[in-house]
């Protein structure tokens, strides 16, 4: 009902991240079907619940699937959905560029829009600044 995408964020972060990073069991299946909700901010909300949730520590085994449930996204076309579902990925690819590694078939064909392989370059990009700062 906000129907802005600042209320989108905050409940995608609040409620659902929060809930992914602390039962991500019962969180993954209620994002998955949430994926296939007819209202964009809804769709929104499992991008912003994830990036919440990886930032915060959620281990590699549920990113894992969290990562194919964003690709499987990445055929969107709505301005708001992209930016929720690409700032996941750049996240998703500064902590876990191993992870992207191993899906780099899938991210680089043309089924996976541009759009989502550019935030996923931004954060293996964002992910080497990172490790250089460390040095």
């Amino acid at each position: 009902m906000g129907n802005q995408w600042y209320v989108c964020d905050i409940i995608g972060e609040r409620v659902l991240g929060h809930a992914l990073l602390t039962s991500p069991k019962k969180a993954i299946p209620l994002l998955e079907e949430l994926a296939h909700h007819p209202d964009k901010w809804i769709v929104r909300t499992i991008g912003v619940a994830t990036q919440y949730a990886v930032k915060k520590g959620l281990p590699a085994t549920y990113v894992d699937i969290l990562l194919k449930l964003l690709v499987s996204l990445s055929n969107k076309t709505d301005f708001h959905v992209k930016k929720g579902i690409g700032w996941e990925a750049k996240t998703i690819a500064k902590f876990h560029p191993k992870l992207v590694a191993c899906y780099s078939k899938v991210i680089e064909s043309p089924e996976t829009k541009q759009w989502f392989r550019t935030k996923i370059t931004i954060g293996l990009i964002r992910h080497k600044l990172g490790a250089k700062q460390i040095q």
